[in-house]
């Protein structure tokens, strides 16, 4: 019998619905060092930052001492049509409390457009391992445990968000203990009030209700028995017809009624490695119960010691307080848009009018202190105001490009809506290259608005951004939040999110109300 030869078989061509990803070695300037995991909407990988070198005296290279080292999470996004998961995951990172979820500490865009998150690496373990490797607990852990989450779910809450699957596997442990809240692609927008609302946050006491009955199935019955125990058991349980649900504010002091938090006894292993560790404080993830006018509870940060100066202690307060104070005022319904083309970009909640309330409660704690220290009656020397050059001689381009590529991301701010008013009023769209980031929402939206115009359609009704007075809001990394604030107070605030890159900062989003 004649055997056929063999053809032999051509290499296996790469599929053409490959990650690109996996070509990169670098992400928003991070070193690729392996992939975490992958889902249908992100892919993670554990990265580095380059070593930075500094010339020596001899004229040798030597590296140059940073932190930048630590591995971070790189996340990135997956190209989707709707950018609202996206956008929901960004909002949570940047408005929560610092401990509620990893730190953010940097965000990008990739050549093909992609966004990714640099985010912080927490490798303590989930909590359903945890659960898994201790048969026991004791109560002050399991507070430890389930009060920080109840925090970050109010403050999800607060912020108009909702996380509509917390489980075990949801929650991480930091190298202190800390919990940290995760599976942000679970994060959907809470409805206003009404029957769909209470549906939702019923739903969401159920999902809490099974993690704390996991926690307190494994806390020992000789140290948790009392009706404080059976207070929180009680919560967990189904409420009757026509009675609301338990809202996760109550859950959190009811934790705190049943015990003080203790330390989270994670294994040696996961530690770090000089051997010693940091614990979560039991005082300071206690936090005051809500106020009776707004029915809102302050949230606290989430520290790794206890330690906290005055500064730091007054701060947070008035930043609890003007959480507070817009309690009421997030539910008011914000007048239309200042101009048609804005419109089209999605309005931040509620973060210049925490910026404003914020700004009066530090202000006035302030001027209590300046007028109960003695000594400080005097009066204060004269501070000639900042200006952005100092010479009138000097060119107003070079200005302008030492402002963007400064450090100061306020007076940046300044500069691009100045140059993006120059841009619409002249109807080019190239000239936004030098103003948004690439692939930006902002310049999405600027573009639309100037090709409908070349194509005949009318203008759409403008102000000059740049008059507005700015104040950062928050700055993490090379990303900021920084808020406008119209001449007219009748006027809605507004806010700008900007990312520098190598060319210096641009504008990723305007937030307008």
């Amino acid at each position: 019998m004649r055997t056929r030869p063999r053809r032999p078989r051509s290499p296996t061509r790469p599929s053409a619905s490959a990650d690109p990803t996996d070509t990169l070695t670098l992400i928003a300037g991070y070193r690729v060092l392996r992939r975490l995991a992958s889902s249908d909407l992100a892919d993670l990988y554990v990265g580095v930052a380059p070593e930075r070198t500094a010339a020596t005296g001899t004229g040798e290279a030597a590296p140059e001492p940073t932190d930048r080292c630590a591995p971070v999470v790189l996340k990135v996004f997956r190209p989707v049509s709707d950018q609202s998961g996206v956008e929901r995951e960004i909002l949570a990172l940047t408005r929560l409390s610092t401990g509620r979820l990893p730190a953010l500490h940097d965000l990008g865009t990739l050549p093909d457009g992609r966004t990714a998150l640099v985010l912080e690496h927490v490798t303590g373990g989930t909590l359903s391992r945890h659960l898994r490797d201790h048969p026991w607990i004791q109560p002050g852990e399991a507070v430890t445990i389930l009060a920080p989450i109840a925090a970050a779910l109010s403050e999800l809450h607060a912020n108009g968000l909702v996380h509509s699957g917390p489980n075990p596997s949801t929650i991480l442990f930091d190298a202190s203990g800390r919990p940290v809240l995760i599976g942000l692609r679970a994060l959907q927008d809470l409805p206003g009030p009404g029957s769909l609302r209470a549906e939702v946050l019923d739903s969401v006491q159920g999902h809490v209700g099974q993690l704390v009955r996991a926690v307190l199935d494994q806390v020992h019955p000789d140290t948790s028995s009392g009706p404080a125990r059976r207070a929180v058991e009680r919560w967990c349980g189904p409420h009757g017809r026509g009675e609301p649900a338990g809202t996760v504010d109550e859950l959190e002091h009811l934790l705190f009624a049943w015990a003080d938090a203790g330390p989270v006894r994670l294994d040696r292993a996961r530690g770090p490695a000089d051997g010693k560790r940091s614990e979560v404080s039991g005082e300071l993830l206690r936090r005051s119960l809500p106020d009776p006018v707004t029915n809102s509870a302050p949230a606290a940060t989430v520290h790794g010691h206890a330690e906290e100066s005055g500064w730091e202690r007054m701060v947070g307060a008035s930043s609890a307080c003007a959480r507070a104070v817009v309690g009421r005022v997030g539910a008011l319904k914000p007048p239309a848009a200042l101009g048609g083309f804005i419109g089209a970009v999605r309005s931040a909640r509620r973060g210049p009018l925490v910026l404003a309330a914020a700004t009066v409660v530090v202000s006035t704690g302030l001027l209590l202190t300046a007028l109960d220290a003695p000594g400080t009656m005097s009066a204060p020397e004269a501070t000639p105001p900042t200006t952005i050059a100092s010479s009138a001689d000097a060119d107003p381009a070079d200005m302008s490009d030492e402002v963007i590529t400064g450090d100061d991301p306020v007076l940046a701010v300044s500069v691009l809506l100045r140059l993006r008013w120059g841009c619409l009023q002249d109807v080019s769209v190239i000239c936004l290259d030098g103003v948004h980031q690439a692939q930006s929402a902002a310049l999405a939206a600027d573009t639309h608005a100037l090709r409908m115009v070349q194509q005949g359609g009318g203008a759409p009704v403008l102000e000059p951004l740049e008059t507005w007075s700015a104040a950062l809001v928050e700055r993490t990394g090379d990303a900021a939040l920084v808020s406008l604030h119209a001449p007219d107070p009748e006027r809605q605030p507004a806010s700008v999110l900007v990312v520098k890159g190598e060319a210096g900062w641009r504008i990723r989003e305007v937030f307008d109300y």
